[in-house]
C-alpha cells in the first residue's frame, strides 16, 4: 500500500506541476509545443519504466520530467514576465527539490 502511495504522490506532483503551468502561462507558439512534446514523453517514459524491475530508469525519468517542469517552464516564465520573477525562483527551488531525491 505505501509504494502505491509514493506512486500515486509522484504522478501527482508531476501533473499538478503541468497543470498549474499550463492553466497560467500556456501558449501556442513552437517553444511550448517543443515544451509540451517533451514532458509528454518524459511522462510516457515514466509510466514505461513504472513496472521495471531496475526503479533507477523510474528515478531518472521523473527526475528529468521535474527538472523540466521546475527549470525550463519557470525560466522561461521568469524571462518573459519580470513580475514574477521571484515567484518563478520560489518555484524552481520547489521543483529541484522534489527532483533532487531522484537522482
Amino acid at each position: 500500500m505505501e509504494q502505491f502511495f509514493v506512486y500515486f504522490m509522484i504522478f501527482y506532483l508531476v501533473l499538478q506541476a503541468s497543470m498549474r503551468y499550463a492553466a497560467r502561462f500556456n501558449d501556442n507558439d513552437a517553444s511550448h509545443k517543443l515544451l509540451w512534446s517533451l514532458y509528454q514523453f518524459g511522462l510516457l517514459l515514466m509510466l514505461e519504466f513504472l513496472g521495471a524491475a531496475n526503479r533507477q530508469s523510474f528515478e531518472v525519468a521523473t527526475a528529468g520530467v521535474f527538472t523540466l517542469v521546475g527549470f525550463v517552464c519557470s525560466v522561461r516564465t521568469a524571462f518573459h514576465i519580470p513580475q514574477v520573477r521571484l515567484f518563478c525562483s520560489y518555484s524552481i527551488l520547489r521543483w529541484f527539490t522534489c527532483a533532487w531525491p531522484s537522482y
